[in-house]
């Protein structure tokens, strides 16, 4: 009968200080990879004093043990020593291989953004190039400028072209003209002559279509002298604020009629964060050795393939018939209606419409969004302003049941929250999803290759606006 081999004491040290780091150093991938599952209190906490106490408890575990005397103990280290180390190198190991996958499969090479033969660019090449001012400014772009191009929408890259069915079928060239105002504002209206103020994102903003055809041109060009302060990409609470420092700044009139407030359920909930919070540690250690740390840290805790499992962006090429098309890797979900046609929607936007109650309840910019409401009464007070809350559904919302094969969605709940603090805030309210989803079946809302409203959307909006206004003339 063989014999079982001992390990040497300094062995058995050796894999026991390399357990005790196993453990900490799976423990800290776990807690980052898998922080999208903890309650926000535990969030707050972050990893450091976790991985700190965990580290105590583990060495001191460790030092306590039995010594090499026993083979059971020196069998137990060993495999906890290998055990560890094997998942934290296979999990890191998907970590780099995913990465690959994705970076070569999913996303655009560098090359994409520039073929100068092509008479369009794509509407993200477009924007990017514009000259914006820093976010804390009370303007937007550099004012008094002017820039025209040949576009297709935001669901597509230069390499969605590569498929024949996107680019015949789905792509839709078309003008898109940016005329900046001496205040840096998206307008050809003086801002002394506004009777009214447009807030919201790109929505208010009109991306990726003609200045003509944007909702407050139409308004504008009804007489009710609507001043556009939209801005791309911002929340609820930099809305707010910017407007505030535009009054601060006595650039706009003393008094307004309305304050119209666009509000987007497709993302107005997650990006509703504070523009003045503290900065990220990442980018107070940028440029130092802590800092390349700090970096590979959130990196694990964003693109770990742990955390893209439980978002739900773990995605696989063969996976999704929907993401791809020609073999080509698309940007958006491409999926056909036979009265519509062929549409791309943005992923991330079906994922909020599938969202439960508790998700927008319990969501952290919750809080934020009731104070901005608040704080914009506060400000209506000021100019002696109504405001008009003009409630924007993603087209996910309106257009999805009419695709076939289109994921089921949940209740409009952040739309939901919205009305109710419209409604205690007592400021007026335009609910575009009843009007659109009565025709959502006739005739897109939304670009086909676009997040956006097409020349349908804005005409619609600005004819509920309109006649909003008009009712409540003179009130």
């Amino acid at each position: 009968m063989a014999t079982r081999r001992e390990l040497s004491p300094s062995a058995v040290a050796l894999f026991t200080r390399l357990a005790a780091v196993g453990c900490i150093l799976l423990f800290a991938y776990l807690t980052l990879a898998l922080h999208a599952l903890w309650p926000a209190s535990f969030r707050l906490l972050y990893w450091i004093p976790v991985v700190i106490c965990f580290a105590v408890v583990c060495m001191t575990f460790f030092r306590r043990w039995p010594g090499p005397s026993t083979a059971m103990p020196t069998l137990l280290v060993t495999r906890i020593m290998l055990g560890t180390w094997s998942v934290l190198i296979s999990f890191l190991s998907a970590d780099c291989l995913y990465g690959l996958y994705y970076n070569r499969s999913v996303v655009p090479m560098r090359g994409d953004v520039s073929h100068n033969s092509r008479p369009e660019i794509s509407c993200l090449e477009f924007n990017a190039g514009l000259p914006q001012l820093m976010r804390n400014n009370v303007t937007w772009y550099k004012p008094g400028f002017s820039c025209s191009a040949t576009v297709f929408g935001d669901l597509c890259t230069s390499r969605d072209l590569a498929s024949e069915s996107i680019r015949d079928n789905v792509c839709e060239f078309r003008v898109y003209d940016i005329d900046i105002d001496e205040f840096g504002f998206r307008n050809s209206l003086p801002q002394s002559d506004a009777r009214m103020v447009l807030l919201g994102d790109s929505f208010a903003f009109g991306a990726n279509i003609q200045s003509s055809q944007t909702y407050a041109a139409i308004i504008n060009r009804a007489g009710h002298q609507c001043y556009n302060m939209g801005k791309p990409g911002t929340g609820l609470i930099e809305q707010h604020r910017y407007l505030a420092r535009a009054v601060d700044a006595g650039t706009l009139p003393e008094k307004l009629d309305w304050i119209v407030w666009s509000v987007f359920e497709g993302n107005d909930l997650e990006d509703s964060v504070d523009p003045e919070a503290p900065v990220a540690m990442s980018s107070i250690l940028d440029g130092t050795i802590p800092g390349v740390a700090v970096n590979v840290l959130e990196t694990i805790r964003d693109n770990s393939i742990l955390n893209r499992v439980v978002t739900g962006e773990l995605y696989v090429m063969s996976s999704d018939s929907h993401r791809v098309a020609d073999g080509v890797h698309l940007r958006g979900a491409l999926y056909e209606s036979d009265r519509l046609g062929p549409k791309l929607f943005y992923p991330p936007f079906i994922t909020h419409t599938q969202q439960s109650a508790d998700y927008v309840l319990n969501h952290p910019n919750r809080g934020r969004i009731e104070a901005a409401f608040k704080d914009i009464r506060e400000l209506a007070t000021t100019l002696n302003a109504r405001v008009l809350v003009l409630l924007t559904p993603s087209a996910p919302r309106v257009h999805g049941q009419h695709f076939e094969g289109f994921p089921e969605l949940d209740g409009i709940h952040f739309m939901e929250l919205v009305k109710k603090l419209a409604g205690s805030n007592q400021f007026d309210l335009v609910d575009l999803y009843p009007v659109m989803q009565q025709k959502a079946g006739e005739k897109l809302f939304y670009f086909r290759d676009d997040t956006h409203f097409n020349q349908h959307g804005h005409s619609l909006a600005a004819d509920e606006i309109i006649a909003h206004l008009e009712r409540h003339q003179g009130q």
